[in-house]
């Protein structure tokens, strides 16, 4: 994918077609990769990943820019290794991304210990296991709910069936939302949206 875009790039064409040309395929090479391969990108290629194919809009990196500038915005690539809360205040611990290809003989970065007013999530939806939900409690501890193996989400079949515990597919529930990042890694936008919803209303039919 970046040789493509590096391609693009050099042929005077926006590098972004290259996503663009691969958002139909997505789906079918999440779904063919084992949980390893699945981990790896999760560890490895996801950061990169998320910042590349979900982009900002003109208007916000406008205001973003100028909050750089001025500094009252500051950027750490980093780890989260744990934070503590007082009366008044956040004091985060960090562990810095090293910025060298030869970091390994560096050695690791020291930690970054910062005092802050708020600590926001911004990591996109927790996963079932994290979810306050009475009802989405309810399903997973009576089995009719089952989560992946990642914690990316729920299981789900055709048709967006929910899985229960025992990997069986239900025919009364179903699921669409962020939780198909699980079994389809990129589900919330509206053309895959639309197609989910097409098949739920289709198998609803079939079962009046």
């Amino acid at each position: 994918l970046r040789q493509h875009a590096r391609a693009l790039q050099a042929a005077g064409h926006d590098w972004r077609v290259a996503l663009a040309a691969l958002r139909p395929h997505t789906q079918a090479i999440w779904q063919a990769w084992d949980s390893a391969q699945r981990r790896r990108f999760l560890r490895h290629v996801q950061p990169y990943w998320d910042s590349h194919r979900h982009r900002m809009a003109p208007e916000v990196q406008q205001r973003l820019q100028a909050a750089l500038g001025s500094g009252a915005l500051r950027v750490h690539a980093a780890r989260l290794l744990g934070y503590s809360e007082d009366a008044e205040s956040v004091r985060v611990r960090l562990q810095p991304r090293a910025g060298h290809a030869d970091a390994a003989q560096q050695g690791a970065a020291p930690a970054l210990a910062l005092r802050v007013a708020r600590v926001i999530n911004c990591t996109g939806p927790a996963g079932p296991a994290a979810c306050g939900n009475a009802l989405v409690r309810q399903l997973l501890e009576e089995g009719l709910l089952r989560a992946d193996a990642l914690g990316l989400g729920i299981e789900v079949g055709p048709g967006c069936a929910v899985r229960d515990a025992a990997g069986r597919c239900s025919r009364v529930l179903h699921y669409i939302g962020p939780w198909l990042k699980a079994d389809y890694w990129e589900a919330i936008a509206v053309p895959e949206l639309r197609r989910f919803a097409r098949q739920i209303a289709q198998d609803c039919l079939k079962e009046l």
